[in-house]
């Protein structure tokens, strides 16, 4: 630890802490969710883990008092169904539903996070130095939001880990383990699809142009490859229409926005108080109500449009915006920094967006900014709103603070952060257009 700067150092001892006392604490539901599929995958197999009926139909399962349905692609249920494994062992051959698995499965979260840090300090070292890994080490470490996103006990760093380091791998001109460990991400969890794009520039300029096309059919090789061995016990069970009925079934939520500080809740913010005055609520009272979440079905349809329809073009456009603007770079940091932007967008303007959903922005842009230093304050303000929205939902233990944190802005300061948010997905734009037109 000699070589470690002060500033790193302290910021890794205090990371450290903050995520080793929250490991008892009991998380969201998500965590309740994770423990019912760690159970199932470990009973009934994780071939087996999406159902086999016919007709296909969603799948339940019950652990405890929950009823439970697994709709995450079959790497983590193999993970899950390891822990359960290794859980049920130390158990005796039980498999009760204690503190003990919530700090089993919150554990290698953790663990995953030191995988994370690693790949982000070994990238940064290699592109800026020394200290500049070890600034981006500590951005990442103690970060509010990172922070928070583990001590909730959401699983996103489990593909953020191969997505971040297919990325590196990709800007670094390697496309066997770029399309490997993209796949990995991918059959991890299905939002890491949003960075196929820029993992695609990266390897088309990562190297001789005459090239491009070669690198792009060897990541695609290893990435069909890992594909076929990972489903294909699924397959040989019989149960790959269930697994791909389960996982493509998040596609089909109706929520217009599912607790995320974006440009949709604020639309069912407006469709609220509108709701509240046909009903007879004064203005002033249905505009500091709390903020509930809308369904899609709910609000208004013209035509072709609504509001799932107005998202994609919305997304869909800010993409490829964002694509068109780092097209030429062989830089990692710019790399990071479209990469971030497009989860940013997806995360602001498309609906049926859960609040944990921007976490994968997180690392990317402690790299963005570590090794671009006009993106330190991007790093932050997203942070910071990120890190709020988790916390006004969900608190440090999984339930909502007090009620007064929402209403003491009289409107509800989830409303006020959503539009902080929107207006950070501008400035980040900028920031963005600005910085690629530099390196140009």
């Amino acid at each position: 630890m000699r070589n470690v700067p002060a500033f790193a150092l302290v910021a890794l001892v205090i990371g450290t802490v903050l995520r080793a006392i929250t490991l008892p604490l009991p998380g969201t539901s998500d965590v309740e969710a994770f423990k019912a599929w760690s159970y199932h995958a470990t009973t009934v197999g994780v071939t087996h883990a999406y159902g086999n009926e016919r007709p296909m139909r969603r799948h339940t399962f019950t652990f405890g008092d929950r009823e439970a349905s697994a709709n995450y692609p079959p790497l983590t249920l193999d993970a899950l169904a390891i822990i359960g494994h290794l859980y049920q062992r130390a158990m005796g051959g039980q498999f009760p539903n204690t503190r003990a698995l919530t700090i089993a499965i919150k554990s290698v979260i953790c663990a995953m996070d030191v995988v994370l840090l690693a790949i982000v300090w070994r990238a940064v070292r290699r592109m800026g130095g020394s200290q500049a890994a070890w600034w981006a080490a500590a951005a990442y470490w103690i970060n509010p939001a990172a922070i928070l996103t583990s001590a909730l006990g959401y699983i996103d760093v489990w593909f953020a880990v191969p997505a971040v380091a297919s990325l590196v791998a990709a800007s670094f001109g390697r496309p066997l383990v770029a399309g490997a460990l993209f796949a990995g991400a991918v059959l991890t969890k299905q939002q890491a699809i949003f960075l196929a794009p820029v993992v695609i520039v990266a390897l088309w300029n990562a190297g001789d142009p005459r090239d491009a096309r070669a690198r792009l059919s060897s990541a695609l090789a290893t990435a069909t490859l890992v594909i076929v061995l990972v489903v294909a016990p699924i397959v040989l069970a019989g149960t790959m229409p269930n697994m791909l009925r389960a996982v493509g079934s998040v596609a089909f939520q109706t929520m217009l926005s599912g607790n995320a500080c974006n440009l949709w809740w604020i639309v069912g913010y407006g469709f609220q108080i509108a709701d509240a005055a046909r009903e007879g609520v004064p203005l002033s009272a249905a505009l500091t109500m709390p903020v509930n979440i809308v369904l899609i079905p709910q609000l208004p349809v013209v035509g072709p449009l609504n509001a799932r329809v107005i998202a994609i073009v919305l997304t869909g456009a800010a993409w490829a915006w964002g694509l068109w603007i780092g097209r030429h770079t062989r830089d990692l940091g710019l790399h990071a920094a479209v990469a971030a932007f497009l989860v940013h967008a997806y995360f602001t303007l498309s609906t049926q967006v859960h609040e944990n959903h921007f976490f994968l922005a997180v690392p990317l842009l402690a790299i963005a900014a570590s090794l671009g230093r006009e993106y330190v304050p991007v790093l932050t303000t997203l942070s910071i709103i990120f890190a709020l929205n988790l916390y006004l939902f969900y608190g440090v233990t999984g339930e909502p603070p007090s009620p007064a944190m929402r209403t003491l802005t009289a409107i509800d300061s989830t409303v006020l952060v959503a539009i902080a948010n929107c207006a950070a997905l501008v400035r980040h734009a900028r920031v963005l257009a600005r910085t690629a037109s530099a390196r140009e």
